[in-house]
């Protein structure tokens, strides 16, 4: 049987990466806020882009091939495809 995490270790990994990423931010001088959300990650964030006014999202990609990425819903394909805003999507090296 699989365990549920620990709401507590979640919190907390997802602390750690909040303050990674705001750290970057600064460190790099871009402006921009980290949110959370709820639901379905692509709604979500194209959510929170035009409730913040965002002039631009920038997500990441796995670089799954067109054929996988035609049976696993990709996040980034969707934000892409349904963003009122401009969509930087950057694949990892």
């Amino acid at each position: 049987l699989l365990k549920p995490k620990n709401t507590k270790d979640n919190t907390e990994r997802i602390k750690r990466i909040e303050d990674k990423f705001g750290q970057l931010m600064e460190i790099n001088e871009i402006k921009g806020k980290i949110r959370k959300g709820i639901g379905k990650p692509g709604e979500a964030i194209v959510k929170a882009a035009v409730e913040e006014g965002a002039t631009m999202i920038v997500t990441g990609t796995r670089g799954l091939s067109k054929l996988k990425r035609a049976f696993v819903a990709s996040v980034s394909d969707y934000v892409v495809h349904n963003s009122p805003v401009p969509v930087i999507t950057c694949r990892r090296h």
